[in-house]
């Protein structure tokens, strides 16, 4: 994507966000598109996504019984994770979106892939619509894990990905 900036008078800026007043309100722009002729492009996406996205670590640990760690992105952009019943994870990004709020994910589709191992329960493979929260888990009572990649869209078919987040681990073991 091609970055645009602006001359304020004082320096050279770096546009970040576009607004336009349709005479009702002023609304913000997400994404621009042009035709050039021999086809339609998009010049600009908006950076409600976070820049960067750190890997989460997930651990259930436990003595007897079954252990359990799950990833949860929320519709509000936010993400928890957790380990049951002893948690020895290390917390990667706690947001997907830079502002959140209530329903603010639901203009974002989400795709989990397992690059390694199998998930408990939770979708894999699919782009999920974040107008409500969905879990990844691995469970289980002896030892396991899974490693899966995150990817976040704008559209529901997955062909304007705007973040990416590799190496998150689930893994549940008997200690």
């Amino acid at each position: 994507m091609p970055e645009f900036y602006y001359n304020d008078g004082s320096g050279v800026r770096k546009v970040k966000e576009f607004y336009y007043n349709d005479g009702s309100a002023v609304r913000k722009i997400k994404e621009g598109w042009y035709n050039d002729g021999s086809g339609v492009r998009k010049f600009y996406t908006s950076s409600d996504t976070v820049a960067s996205f750190s890997a989460w670590h997930l651990e259930g640990d436990a003595v007897s019984g079954t252990a359990t760690a799950s990833i949860t992105f929320h519709s509000d952009g936010t993400v928890t994770g957790f380990g049951a019943p002893s948690d020895v994870s290390s917390s990667g990004s706690t947001a997907y979106l830079n502002t959140t709020g209530t329903g603010l994910g639901a203009s974002y589709w989400i795709r989990a892939t397992a690059t390694s191992g199998s998930i408990t329960s939770g979708v894999v493979g699919s782009w999920l619509q974040l107008n409500t929260d969905w879990t990844w888990t691995k469970s289980g009572t002896l030892s396991g894990s899974v490693t899966l990649t995150f990817e976040i869209a704008t559209d529901s078919l997955g062909a304007s990905i705007v973040l990416t987040s590799t190496g998150n681990t689930l893994v549940f073991a008997r200690s």
